[in-house]
């Protein structure tokens, strides 16, 4: 069974091999790890760290399915150029070549991943306890 890490590090992604282009990112902004929380996630999605790729390696089936139902979907789905933008950047981290409505458009669906993370991980623990 899966396991949401408290803390993720430079290792841990590697561990589970992450593109090397989100390894240099994720070491630039947290050289010494991070610790998983509402803050954290909401940073990783403004440095366009590549959220839903962490959910898919760490979140345990029941959290997974409800991590996509509330991705649910997003507007970068629904244009060629959008497709071809997410394409780039989800199979290696490539940002660089991004027109800036294709970087704005990646940049809306990290924060999208990062705020379905945020209400599968922390929104039910409120709730709950």
């Amino acid at each position: 069974m899966k396991t949401v890490p408290v803390k993720i590090t430079l290792g841990v992604l590697h561990e589970h091999r992450a593109c090397e282009t989100q390894c240099v990112v994720f070491s630039e902004h947290w050289p010494k790890g991070a610790r998983i929380t509402p803050c954290f996630l909401r940073k990783a999605a403004e440095v366009l760290l590549n959220l839903n790729w962490a959910a898919m390696k760490f979140l345990p089936n029941k959290e997974w399915l409800q991590y996509k139902q509330a991705l649910d979907t997003h507007e970068c789905f629904e244009s060629k150029p959008g497709r071809e933008a997410l394409r780039m950047w989800c199979w290696g981290g490539i940002t660089h070549g991004l027109s800036p409505d294709a970087r704005a458009l990646v940049k809306s669906y990290c924060t999208h991943c990062a705020e379905a993370l945020i209400k599968v991980l922390f929104e039910e623990e409120t709730e709950n306890g």
